[in-house]
């Protein structure tokens, strides 16, 4: 292992124990933040509170923002998509569509 994927990897166990419920894609989120340009926790915080916790894919408020960055009808659009299809996505095949959004 390179000392860049060492440090990506210590990076993504890093967010994976300070949320344990992204464990299953904290390498996701280092990889987009890392596309981005930005910070890879301040993403994953940005998950976690924008997901109340839960870093579920498919959780969604009462005003209808639905997943990780709770996307709405607006945002979706844009993106040519729908919340109901971001919203049976995986949580890693989501991060893409916050990267497309970001």
């Amino acid at each position: 292992m390179t000392f860049k994927q060492d440090f990506l990897e210590n990076k993504a166990q890093t967010i994976a124990q300070a949320y344990p419920k992204s464990a299953h894609f904290s390498k996701k989120i280092v990889q987009v933040a890392r596309n981005l340009g930005t910070n890879p926790y301040w993403l994953a915080n940005l998950i976690n509170f924008e997901s109340a916790g839960t870093f579920s894919p498919s959780i969604t408020n009462s005003l209808g923002y639905t997943g990780l960055i709770q996307f709405g009808t607006g945002a979706a659009s844009d993106l040519g998509t729908t919340t109901a299809y971001l919203r049976g996505l995986s949580a890693e095949e989501q991060m893409d569509w916050v990267e497309k959004y970001f």
